[in-house]
This record gives C-alpha cells, sequence and structure tokens, in this order.
C-alpha cells in the first residue's frame, strides 16, 4: 500500500470527522456535580419553599396549581420568579418528587435539589437535632441535571448520588433555631 496525498487526506479527514463527534458527543452530556451541606426547613419554609408538593396537605397542592393554572405564559415573567420557578419545575414532571436543600461550602447560594424516592430514603435517618449535639454536618456529592438555572437558588435533579458522608462541623440551619427545625419524612 502506498501513502499517497489522496490517502493522507482522507485519513486526516476521518480522524478530524471523528473527533468533531466525539466532542459533540461529549458536550451533549449537560451534568453537573453539586457538592453541599444537607440543609434542613424550618417550620416557616413550608409556607415559602420553592420545590414541589412532595409531603405537602392537599389545600397547598390545591391553592398552588390554581395560582399555577391561572398565569399567562405569555407575559413577561422573570426568570427567578417563583412562578416561573414552579412552572419550569411542573414541565420537567418534578412536582411530587422529593426535594433536599444543599448549601454551598462557601454559602454564596443554595441549591434544591429533587431526587427519586429511593435516594430520598437515604436522608429520612438524618436528624438535624443529633447532627447539631454531635457538632456534624452531612455531605453530599451527587451528578445532576438543571431544571432551573438561578444565581440564588439554582434548583436540580439528582441523576446519580455519588457519597454521602458526615463529617464534623456545623449543620445548617445555623443561628436560625428560633423556629421548629424539620427533619426528612
Amino acid at each position: 500500500m502506498s501513502n499517497s496525498p489522496g490517502r493522507q487526506l482522507n485519513m486526516r479527514f476521518l480522524l478530524v470527522i471523528l473527533l468533531l463527534g466525539l466532542c459533540s458527543c461529549l458536550q451533549t452530556e449537560s451534568k453537573s456535580h453539586y457538592v453541599g451541606d444537607l440543609g434542613f426547613r424550618n417550620c416557616l419554609m413550608p409556607i415559602i419553599r420553592v420545590d414541589g408538593y412532595y409531603n405537602m396537605p392537599d389545600s397547598v397542592i390545591s391553592r398552588t396549581n390554581l395560582i399555577l393554572d391561572t398565569v399567562d405564559v405569555n407575559d413577561n415573567i422573570p426568570e427567578d420568579d417563583w412562578i416561573k420557578q414552579q412552572l419550569r419545575i411542573r414541565e420537567q414532571k418534578m412536582l411530587y418528587k422529593p426535594s433536599i436543600i444543599l448549601y454551598q461550602e462557601n454559602d454564596e447560594f443554595t441549591v434544591t435539589m429533587f431526587l427519586d424516592s429511593a435516594d430520598y430514603e437515604v436522608f429520612k435517618k438524618f436528624k438535624w437535632k443529633d447532627l447539631r449535639e454531635r457538632n456534624k454536618k452531612v455531605m453530599v456529592w451527587a451528578k445532576t441535571r438543571e431544571i432551573v438555572q438561578d444565581e440564588r437558588w439554582p434548583i436540580v435533579y439528582c441523576t446519580e448520588l455519588t457519597e454521602i458522608k458526615v463529617v464534623d462541623g456545623k449543620t445548617s440551619p445555623i443561628g436560625r433555631q428560633k423556629f421548629k427545625i424539620l427533619d426528612y419524612e
């Protein structure tokens, strides 16, 4: 076999096509990896929470649905508006999935992470009072996909829990014990 210029050109062209194909496959995987401290809600948070309907009373679900059903999607609603976030969560079929709160290490923002019921079961064993008394916190590592992009409070779906570890440190909410803290149920 000879290495003619035409054959070398074809091989280079084929190599470029293969590399471009590989790069495009890598770019379609838009998963993030979140690491954060497991957060606990205080008793006021169910009133103002940004996640779905899991473990919420039917009356709250009915009122929220009424609000969402009466919104004109053609209205100019800001992306960070609660209604826009709820509509996006509903669009992604996440409203009835459980969720947890993750506080980022730098405390710059908080992540709401939806998960499947089986993954959520893992978090039910952690009790805020026990962690607080032992000066422990729960670190969570997870692969996710984005549901709502928000600088202050991103909302994601957990595609894979990669690690959960109890470590030394203060569990959240820190300095907000004025109200009852709700464990994951």
